[in-house]
Order: structure tokens, then C-alpha cells, then sequence
């Protein structure tokens, strides 16, 4: 009984300590200032580090106060 306990123990802190790698990475800063009803800013930025692989972002003005903005990243 007592190696049953410790071999459970054992295997317990095998999988405390090991787990999926996490890397936390940002897509970058969408600030598309817009001024006027209509108008249409987008980005698409590539890289091999940082901010992920591809960035995609869009931004379009409703009116002259409200805007919907669009951001993807793949990595």
C-alpha cells in the first residue's frame, strides 16, 4: 500500500511539473485615428518573432464618432 502512495505521489508531481508551453504574444497596437464618416485605415504586418506571424487590422468610421475596428493575428 505504502508504494502504491508513493508511486501515485510520483506521477502526481510528473504531471504538476511538466504541461503544455504557453508564450504569450500580443498582437500590435491598432490606433487608426479617425477623423470623418467613411474612412477606411487597415495594416497587415509580417514577422518571424514578437507580435506573432501575420497581423491583420482594419478600422472603419461609421460616423464622425463611432468606428469599428478589426484586429486578427496568426501565429
Amino acid at each position: 500500500m505504502k508504494t502504491a502512495k508513493i508511486y501515485f505521489a510520483f506521477i502526481l508531481f510528473l504531471f504538476t511539473q511538466t504541461g503544455c508551453i504557453t508564450l504569450y504574444k500580443p498582437n500590435s497596437i491598432n490606433t487608426p485615428l479617425l477623423k470623418v464618416q467613411g474612412e477606411l485605415k487597415g495594416t497587415v504586418g509580417l514577422s518571424e518573432s514578437g507580435c506573432g506571424l501575420l497581423n491583420v487590422q482594419g478600422a472603419y468610421a461609421l460616423s464622425n464618432h463611432v468606428g469599428v475596428l478589426l484586429n486578427g493575428m496568426y501565429h
